[in-house]
């Protein structure tokens, strides 16, 4: 489902639907709920999620077992889901958001690293500082062993829920801290579901030394892990597949 592109965007899929199931039985049939920098009709009110679309959502992620993954991209900020039933599925409260965005003249560069936590996830396995073959990455930062990434913009919880569980962080500035840099990407269980959040769209950007055509990999693993889990309780030796197999 496509809530906005640009005016040159022609679909080309005829299996995409035209409208984000609101209905509950509609939406559970999905293991996988990917929203991209969703709007709500308080920024677009002809496209954009109603409250009740939102409350449906929640239900599916709470009570049916859903799995929601949300990029935060332009659209996002402390205001938009501020006061909304998405509000609950966030890592924190929308006014502990910190919001970093790139100027005029240069784009943010955001440092990152996998968690303990993240490294054990398919996704972002690639992401190991200590595997030989990104260690020597382009966009590796010179004096750390993190992944260095340059986006436009990042949303960073300040202050995570207890459930929230960091996947992506900076490393930390001060090398004798205990704790670690700014967040830039979390998991947190939700009721019988699982939410994951990412705070910068460029998620492309995590897959280094592959074409556009081969990136789709990076969602291909996410969608993997997180319906498998969904049916883990039921059919403990489940196997996932994809439609297309090359997407």
């Amino acid at each position: 489902w496509v809530q906005s592109a640009d005016l040159e965007y022609v679909p080309t899929d005829p299996s995409a639907i035209t409208r984000m199931p609101s209905d509950p039985q509609s939406l559970a049939e999905f293991d996988v709920i990917v929203l991209v920098d969703p709007a709500t009709t308080a920024q677009d009110p002809t496209r954009g999620l109603s409250t009740e679309e939102l409350e449906t959502l929640r239900n599916y992620v709470e009570q049916d077992g859903g799995n929601l993954f949300l990029v935060a991209g332009p659209l996002a900020g402390k205001t938009p889901w501020l006061n909304t039933p998405l509000e609950p599925l966030l890592p924190c409260e929308s006014s502990q958001f910190l919001e970093r965005l790139a100027d005029a003249n240069r784009i943010t560069t955001l440092p990152l690293e996998p968690t303990e936590v993240g490294l054990g996830l398919a996704p972002l396995r690639g992401l190991d500082p200590n595997r030989s073959d990104v260690a020597d990455s382009p966009d590796a930062s010179s004096d750390s062993s993190a992944i260095t990434l340059r986006v436009t913009r990042s949303l960073s919880p300040l202050s995570p829920r207890p459930t929230t569980r960091p996947l992506l962080v900076t490393p930390s500035e001060d090398s004798n801290a205990t704790s670690q840099g700014i967040v830039a990407a979390t998991w947190q269980s939700l009721g019988r579901g699982s939410v994951v959040f990412q705070g910068f769209d460029e998620a492309y950007l995590l897959r280094r030394r592959t074409s556009d055509e081969e990136a789709a990999r990076y969602w291909v693993q996410w969608v993997h892990h997180l319906a498998r889990r969904r049916h883990l309780e039921d059919y403990p030796s489940v196997r996932v597949g994809i439609e297309p197999a090359s997407p």
